[in-house]
């Protein structure tokens, strides 16, 4: 059975973080408190960090998530190593957890990248599957060339995507998510990314988490919901968080 962290005090600190948040301390004095309140453990702190977030943040990305039938004639952008390291957590029986905004996190993210694994060519060419139902018009896959074997990865991805007769680019990067900002700008309106990072999601219209999608076809109980629907049952039994704003001095 895979390893999950998540339980009745972690759900407890997750509330009160997302009140910190919602009524405008930091993200770091926020997790500093809860941590030590709740004596949550280092794997525990890094999941609050990863998987919850201010209400205002998680309702705006819930409401960009799209399912793959509405990318077809689009432009797909994948953030590969964000996506493989979240779906190989999996398979080396770590949990994957479904944040409060809806999409799906690992633990550690790319900071539990040490090394080219066996399953690497398995999970692309499951990629290539899913993308391949979705028809999208075309796919560019952008990493950090900075990865241990980013080329190697890449090149693979090529491969595994064009042997399917997909329209397919990708490159390595010195900043992966600058290079998929500027091609969510150019192509506003007619791009979805694949990506759980906060910063790529706020500047997207549209995401499609890719990763959530291959977990539930292959290994569903690896994914760990408690979170999402803990801090979703309260927004539905109308418990109001508090609006942002500054944090008295």
């Amino acid at each position: 059975m895979p390893r999950c962290i998540v339980d009745e005090a972690f759900i407890e600190a997750s509330i009160d973080y997302r009140y910190l948040l919602d009524r405008g301390y930091s993200q770091r004095s926020s997790l500093d408190l809860v941590v030590s309140r709740y004596s949550l453990s280092r794997r525990q702190r890094s999941l609050l960090y990863r998987c919850v977030h201010s209400y205002s943040y998680a309702s705006r990305t819930r409401g960009k998530i799209v399912s793959g039938s509405m990318i077809e004639g689009d432009l797909l952008i994948i953030d590969l190593l964000n996506t493989l390291t979240t779906i190989l957590a999996t398979y080396m029986g770590e949990c994957v957890y479904l944040c409060d905004d809806g999409v799906v996190r690992d633990v550690e993210g790319s900071r539990g990248w040490v090394r080219f694994d066996e399953h690497l060519a398995g999970l692309i060419d499951d990629i290539g599957s899913i993308i391949t139902d979705y028809s999208p018009a075309r796919v560019v896959g952008l990493i950090d060339r900075s990865v241990s074997w980013s080329g190697k990865i890449l090149s693979l991805f090529l491969s595994s995507l064009r042997a399917r007769g997909i329209d397919v680019e990708g490159k390595t990067c010195g900043k992966t998510d600058v290079e998929i900002m500027g091609l969510l700008d150019k192509y506003r309106g007619s791009s979805v990314v694949s990506s759980s990072d906060i910063v790529i999601i706020e500047r997207a219209d549209r995401i499609i988490d890719l990763p959530q999608i291959a977990i539930e076809r292959e290994r569903p109980w690896n994914i760990d919901k408690t979170i999402y629907h803990a801090l979703k049952e309260l927004e539905d039994r109308g418990f109001m968080w508090p609006a942002s704003r500054p944090a008295s001095s």
